[in-house]
């Protein structure tokens, strides 16, 4: 799946900030000790910072890219350049899928730039190129490939994603408002439904984290604190507006389909549909910790924590319901 290959790089890119740094803190000139790790800012721009970081990721892209060219698209037909519009499948879950995921990429290599002692709107300016450049070689690959094609509405969601990201940066040099991703797996009491879920989507919980549309939700999610500055708010206390989607097991949404074993399922009596969700969530990063390495890594975790939502779905006439995301 395509959602599948745009997310590769942000989850290798985490590996960087830990293959980047040093071991241990170094000692200036005075005999004070300098924390010299990705999750410290320097006052001023640092070449022995930058020359790994920057090796770093431009390795893990070059790296994914190729593996992706290698293992993925030379096992599928290749034709010249074209366009595919594929905004009217998964309910647009992919969409949101790679809004998120540029969203990501900005918020990683930005704090990866910024350990550099690149000034806040350079590491955001070069956190957005970095985001969006990746992202275009993807659907550049996608734009060969007989079985998809490049699509304009991937390219649009990028680029809200790490716009999002950079506006915010520019604006408040902090994010006030989050984009974030949820994941609660499902299982069905209708064993075909399993089967599906398992031959689309994966086995495995970590094939399911990143492909699973009935399982995946995203946010938008406020900061009350850095929104309001009012001093009897928690700092760490977030409102999310979130979106998922229900009954999603075929692309086209008829839910029709043919098994391994070419018995033919018919579950149209299941039409997918969509949640929007209103629950309260955490900003991990403002969690009052009192290592600052580990307050700063948990900044970098834009993921929703599951708790109690009110749900409008649109399934039927629409409805509301209480649950947990």
């Amino acid at each position: 799946m395509k959602l599948l290959r745009s997310h590769a790089f942000y989850l290798l890119v985490v590996l960087a900030i830990f293959l980047a740094q040093p071991l241990s803190a170094q000692l200036s000139s005075k005999g004070r000790r300098i924390d010299t790790s990705v999750f410290a800012y320097p006052d001023t721009f640092q070449w022995r910072r930058f020359v790994p970081i920057q090796s770093a990721i431009a390795g893990m892209g070059l790296g994914t890219l190729w593996y992706l060219n290698k293992e993925w698209y030379a096992q599928f037909p290749q034709t010249s350049f074209h366009y595919f519009n594929d905004d009217y499948e998964w309910l647009q879950m992919d969409k949101y899928g790679h809004v998120f995921g540029a969203y990501f990429a900005s918020n990683l290599s930005y704090h990866l730039y910024r350990s550099t002692g690149m000034s806040n709107a350079k590491a955001t300016t070069a956190s957005w190129l970095c985001a969006m450049a990746y992202q275009g070689i993807i659907e550049y690959l996608d734009g060969h490939s007989q079985n998809w094609g490049f699509s304009k509405g991937d390219m649009k969601a990028n680029l809200a994603g790490a716009s999002f990201f950079a506006v915010q940066q520019y604006l408040w040099k902090e994010q006030r408002i989050q984009i974030k991703f949820g994941f609660y797996p499902k299982k069905y009491s209708d064993e075909a439904l399993n089967a599906r879920t398992q031959q689309i989507f994966g086995a495995q919980v970590y094939e399911q984290l990143i492909k699973d549309y009935n399982a995946q939700s995203y946010w938008l999610s406020a900061n009350l604190y850095k929104l309001f500055q009012h001093p009897k708010l928690p700092k760490w206390l977030n409102v999310a507006i979130g979106y998922s989607g229900e009954h999603i097991f075929e692309y086209a949404l008829r839910n029709q389909w043919n098994t391994p074993q070419n018995q033919w399922v018919d579950r149209s009596n299941l039409p997918a549909y969509r949640q929007y969700i209103l629950a309260p969530d955490i900003d991990l990063g403002q969690l009052p910790f009192r290592n600052k390495r580990l307050k700063k890594f948990c900044s970098l975790l834009t993921f929703k924590v599951p708790m109690p939502a009110l749900i409008y779905s649109t399934e039927g006439s629409g409805r509301f319901s209480f649950g947990f995301f």
